[in-house]
C-alpha cells in the first residue's frame, strides 16, 4: 500500500474545514513526518501573527508545504518560523494502554530559503491550487531522533499513482483539542484525478 503524506492538500482544503472526514488517529510511526508549522505573516490589520499550517519533513533540512502558508510571510525576509513535531501520549490503566491525547515532542525555530513554483507571486494572497506547493530548505538541521520516519516516497511515487492507490492524508488540527484532545488524524484519499505531479 502506498503511503504518501500530502500535507499540502490538507493545507488547501483546511481553509473551510478543521478535520478530515472519516478519519482516525494517525498513530503509526510512518505518520510522524507530518508536522505543524507556525509561519509569521501580516494579519488583516497589518500586525504580524503566526499562521498555522502543516508540512511534511522530507529530510532534516527540507519540508514540503503549501505555498500559501509562506506567501507574504516574514520568512521570505530572513525571519524564523516554528516547527512542532508531535506524538500521541499514552497511559497504562488496569493493564491496558490508553491513548490520552496528542502533544508536541520537539519544537524548533528555523530560518529558511523558500522555493515557489515558477509563476507563483510570493507576495500574493491568491495562489491557484495547482501551484500551491512549496519547498522549504532550512538553514539549520532539525535535531530529530535517529529513528525518525522521514517521508521518503514523495519524489518517486507520485508518477505511478492510479485509482487503486490508497494515499494517506495526515492533518494536524489544533482546533480539535477543544473537543477531543486528539489533533493528528489521517484518512485515505481513494478517489482523485492526476496530471503529472498534480493531484
Amino acid at each position: 500500500m502506498l503511503k504518501i503524506f500530502l500535507a499540502l492538500i490538507i493545507c488547501i482544503i483546511s481553509a473551510n474545514v478543521f478535520a478530515l472526514s472519516n478519519s482516525q488517529p494517525a498513530e503509526k510511526k510512518s505518520h510522524e513526518s507530518v508536522v505543524q508549522i507556525l509561519v509569521p505573516g501580516p494579519d488583516q490589520d497589518g500586525s504580524i501573527v503566526d499562521g498555522l499550517c502543516n508540512a511534511t519533513v522530507i529530510n532534516s533540512r527540507t519540508l514540503i508545504s503549501a505555498a500559501h502558508c509562506f506567501a507574504r510571510s516574514t520568512v521570505l525576509n530572513g525571519e524564523a518560523f516554528k516547527i512542532e513535531v508531535g506524538a500521541y501520549k499514552y497511559i497504562e490503566k488496569n493493564g491496558q494502554i490508553i491513548r490520552i491525547g496528542y502533544a508536541v515532542k520537539n519544537k524548533f525555530s528555523r530560518t529558511a530559503k523558500v522555493q515557489f513554483i515558477t509563476g507563483v507571486n510570493p507576495q500574493s494572497v491568491q495562489i491557484p491550487p495547482d501551484l500551491d506547493i512549496v519547498s522549504v530548505n532550512l538553514d539549520q538541521d532539525l535535531l530529530l531522533p535517529a529513528d525518525f520516519s522521514f517521508a521518503t516516497l514523495w519524489p518517486t511515487t507520485l508518477p505511478n499513482l492510479d485509482q487503486n492507490s490508497k494515499i494517506n492524508i495526515v492533518s494536524i488540527n489544533p482546533i480539535e483539542t477543544i473537543s477531543n484532545n486528539d489533533t493528528k488524524q489521517f484518512a485515505y484519499l481513494n478517489s482523485f484525478t492526476q496530471k503529472n505531479y498534480q493531484i
